[in-house]
């Protein structure tokens, strides 16, 4: 895959990496960013990238990443995983970290918002529903990896989901509310349109991003932690 994780990643269903810390996905140079597996790139002038370990530094002023993608998630069981470190936590739309877009203006979000994370879903014409909130809160400038699952593929039936912060499950729900939705378009990273604002986004640092189109086990949420939690001191 380009990067060596120690223990491995779990490859098995992935749909998307974006790990700037591979030659494969940033060259070291520039802006562009590609995305493993899904093969798209994106660059925004906003961003920028820093060593030891190499990961995305956004100011906060509207940097961001898009991926092209058709996976209907209302009927896939997934898992998004994310990492990510925030400096200040004043504003939520400081906070996302990734917004799998729907065709018409509709948003599914993972964010890392103070003092509790959160899995958000807004239907097209709709108002935004909490599909999780994290039973344990965090604290700025401290790396965090936010992992959300979901069981369920039955469009109209219920899904079962699971939210993960560092390894530990934080919250656990059964809900319709996605169920009947399609048309999603982009992995949007640390913006949301839906925050009406282009010159506001993630505030702080920004490291790997995965999806799978299967709900990781209890034991690969961890395995994957474990491949990285070194590189930011955890």
């Amino acid at each position: 895959m380009g990067t060596n994780y120690s223990p491995r990643i779990v490859t098995d269903q992935l749909a998307i990496v974006v790990d700037v810390a591979s030659k494969k996905c940033y060259s070291g140079s520039g802006s562009t960013v590609t995305a493993f597996i899904n093969g798209n790139t994106d660059s925004d002038a906003k961003l920028s990238f820093s060593d030891s370990p190499l990961h995305i530094v956004n100011d906060g002023s509207g940097g961001e990443l898009e991926f092209s993608q058709s996976t209907n998630w209302a009927t896939t069981s997934f898992t998004f995983s994310a990492w990510g470190q925030r400096n200040g936590l004043s504003d939520d739309r400081e906070g996302v970290m990734c917004d799998q877009l729907i065709a018409g203006n509709g948003h599914f979000r993972m964010c890392l918002f103070y003092p509790y994370p959160k899995l958000q879903f807004r239907p097209v014409a709709g108002s935004s529903t909490n599909i999780l909130t994290s039973s344990t809160s965090f604290d700025d400038n401290t790396w965090y990896n936010l992992v959300v699952t979901k069981e369920g593929t039955s469009s109209g039936g219920s899904a079962d989901y699971v939210m993960y912060l560092n390894g530990s499950v934080v919250n656990t729900a059964t809900s319709s509310v996605l169920e009947t939705s399609s048309n999603f378009t982009q992995y949007k990273l640390m913006r949301s349109t839906d925050d009406d604002s282009a010159s506001t986004s993630w505030l702080g640092n920004f490291g790997p991003f995965h999806a799978y189109t299967k709900a990781l086990s209890a034991a690969e949420v961890i395995q994957n932690f474990n491949a990285i939690r070194g590189r930011y001191g955890l």
